[in-house]
């Protein structure tokens, strides 16, 4: 039944075309997009990168935009922060092998520089369509930056591993000694060494079981795919 809208009174829609749409319909509308795990991404590199070495490489690409993997160098950063301060506190307190205090201000400052440019590019590639983020590849000077302080990193940790390990262990009771290094600050510079070699094999471990549990999946779904397709004909 009609109403007469002078009245104040609106009229009920007739049809199906004037009803509004139900509440769940525009629910499931505005619900946000479902995004691929972990696991399903490494399947997909697997399939668009058969080569071991396009794997690999776009492997590390996934695996370094993890959550996990920010969370690592944001401990990692910690760590090369408190590396400046011991060696700062102790720069004078380690006559057995005075480069040892310096190696963890250097070690530790170049490091941090470097993980401020790899953040930056992090952060870039992220603001890119996802179809587009292995390819990117941050500007040259960055990229030169990079991989000459890399490469310095790498050669002064060898120096490092040297200083530190040549003394073990130093004379930690007697000041005036020779041979005399504080304890708090050789023991660090000893375990940060010994922990990065240990970090070192528990993520290659973990890598090569993540890709290997890959490569099992993508082989188990080309099998089941082409046992499909057999059965079909």
């Amino acid at each position: 039944m009609s109403v007469d809208p002078e009245k104040g009174e609106v009229p009920a829609a007739t049809g199906g075309g004037g009803a509004p749409p139900p509440f769940e319909m525009e629910t499931n509308q505005a619900s946000p997009p479902s995004y691929s795990s972990l696991f399903g991404e490494l399947q997909n590199v697997k399939k668009e990168n058969p080569a071991p070495a396009s794997f690999m490489k776009a492997f590390y690409s996934v695996v370094a935009n993890t959550i996990g993997m920010t969370i690592m160098l944001g401990i990692l950063n910690g760590i090369q922060i408190a590396m400046i301060v011991i060696g700062s506190l102790y720069l004078y307190d380690c006559p057995a092998q005075r480069l040892i205090p310096i190696y963890l201000i250097v070690e530790g400052s170049f490091f941090i520089v470097k993980s401020i440019f790899d953040l930056k590019a992090r952060i870039q590639r992220q603001k890119l369509p996802a179809e587009e983020q292995q390819e990117y590849k941050p500007p040259l000077w960055e990229r030169i930056i990079t991989r000459t302080v890399g490469t310095f990193l790498f050669a002064f940790f060898i120096c490092g591993n040297v200083w530190t390990y040549s003394i073990y262990r130093p004379n930690s009771l007697d000041p005036s000694a020779a041979d005399y290094c504080h304890r708090t600050l050789y023991d660090f510079a000893f375990w940060n060494i010994t922990g990065t070699y240990i970090i070192i094999a528990v993520f290659q471990c973990c890598c090569l079981t993540a890709c290997f549990i890959a490569c099992c999946a993508c082989c188990g779904a080309a099998a089941a795919g082409k046992k499909k397709e057999e059965e079909a004909q």
